[in-house]
């Protein structure tokens, strides 16, 4: 009994081997022939982005198509096959027309299954229905939508894409109805530049999405960026040049809109605390006067108020003028080798100031001075002559004056 016991590992062993050989003898030398149905085998198009895409035509519809194929051969190969090593190749090489198109197809094993063993007992389609239409190719803009919010203190300035247009192609129909990819950023709370890697969506012209397996983008995704700027309330100013009977003290003036909201990066914005408009030369202004002026910024700095010019409202308090011919007119900086002479001969000058000044005031008191630097040929000219009243601090001339001069050789 016991040497019974000892010897049963053996006969285990022994029986598997045994077994092992009955199975190889049948599966190699009886090798029986058996069926087997392969399902949901894909089909691949041949051709379809050359010969296709160079008549302008695609496939719309028949690209997921699948066959079933009922198959006999011998157990060993028929062991081996499965929807992996077997393509159903359909050619698109002589498709020359849109329409509903039933193609033959071919069946190919892949090298590793000996096909010639293999026969092909059904089909569960002798063709594949495809529907081909026009292909056309459009390049539409990138837009951005940001939909999420940034921190108090600042503001999202636009969008900068790279690329900032895409290629899209596929069925003519719907590539008509794309107007632009959008790309949707979404952050919360955020307080400084935002950079990322992202796809969008195509878009008709009312906003809607357009969602489509014939339609092809290149590139896939665009590179965004999002500026994140400070946002900073500065106001509107002017200088003024003053002379004697017109400075500030001799009148009043405001600014509209007296401030405006800009953006920029937070170092650029650190020393704007305000906006100059213009430097007013309070002598040309003769009466109170509206002036209005463009709002000019650094480079670099956005205006958020949407406005783009500013008016100054000056009032005068009421200082009389009188006006004097003035007969004093001086000629500086004549050309060098050309003489000048004048031609006119007396100005009526504007003097303002107190009353008790302007009773003191004499013709002779009053001089024109005319720059002849920038004449380079003989003829006669008009210049800009400035005026001036001499040994008065607080009466002077206003507005601006012209001489006619002649110019010699």
């Amino acid at each position: 009994m016991d040497k019974q016991r000892s010897n049963r590992p053996l006969y285990i062993v022994l029986s598997v081997l045994i077994a092992v050989a009955l199975w190889l003898y049948v599966d190699n030398v009886e090798n029986p022939d058996v069926e087997t149905t392969i399902r949901d085998i894909p089909v691949s198009f041949i051709g379809e982005n050359d010969a296709l895409a160079e008549r302008g035509l695609m496939v719309v519809e028949g690209k997921d198509a699948t066959v079933d194929l009922k198959l006999q051969g011998k157990r060993n190969t028929i062991s081996r096959v499965d929807k992996e090593n077997i393509q159903i190749r359909v050619d698109l090489s002589d498709v020359e027309s849109v329409g509903t198109k039933n193609l033959a197809y071919d069946v190919v094993f892949s090298d590793n299954v000996l096909s010639s063993s293999i026969s092909i007992l059904s089909r569960s389609s002798n063709y594949v229905r495809v529907v081909i239409d026009k292909m056309s190719t459009k390049t539409v803009p990138v837009r951005g939508v940001f939909d999420g919010n940034v921190a108090d203190g600042y503001v999202a300035d636009e969008f900068i894409f790279s690329p900032g247009t895409v290629e899209i192609s596929g069925q003519e129909a719907l590539v008509s109805k794309v107007e632009y990819a959008q790309v949707t950023l979404s952050r919360i709370d955020v307080s400084e530049t935002i950079t990322d890697t992202l796809g969008y969506s195509l878009r008709d012209a009312d906003g809607n999405e357009i969602v489509s397996d014939n339609i092809r983008e290149d590139p896939a995704t665009v590179f965004v960026t999002l500026p994140i700027v400070v946002v900073k309330d500065v106001p509107l100013d002017v200088t003024f040049i003053e002379s004697p009977g017109s400075t500030k003290d001799d009148m009043t003036y405001s600014v509209e809109p007296s401030t405006i909201s800009i953006s920029g990066e937070a170092e650029d914005l650190k020393n704007i605390d305000s906006i100059s408009l213009a430097a007013i030369d309070l002598s040309k202004i003769l009466v109170s006067s509206d002036l209005l002026y463009n709002i000019t910024l650094p480079a670099g700095i956005n205006n958020l108020s949407g406005v783009s010019q500013a008016t100054v409202h000056i009032r005068l308090s009421g200082l009389p003028t009188r006006t004097y011919d003035a007969t004093r007119i001086i000629l500086s900086d004549v050309p060098e080798g050309y003489s000048a002479s004048l031609v006119t001969q007396s100005v009526q000058v504007t003097i303002r100031g107190p009353e008790e000044s302007l009773n003191t005031v004499s013709p002779e008191k009053i001089h024109l001075v005319a720059d002849l630097k920038d004449i380079g040929a003989t003829g006669r000219y008009t210049v800009s002559a400035k005026a001036y009243l001499d040994g008065y601090d607080d009466a002077g001339p206003v507005g601006e004056y012209k001489v006619v001069v002649s110019i010699t050789s």
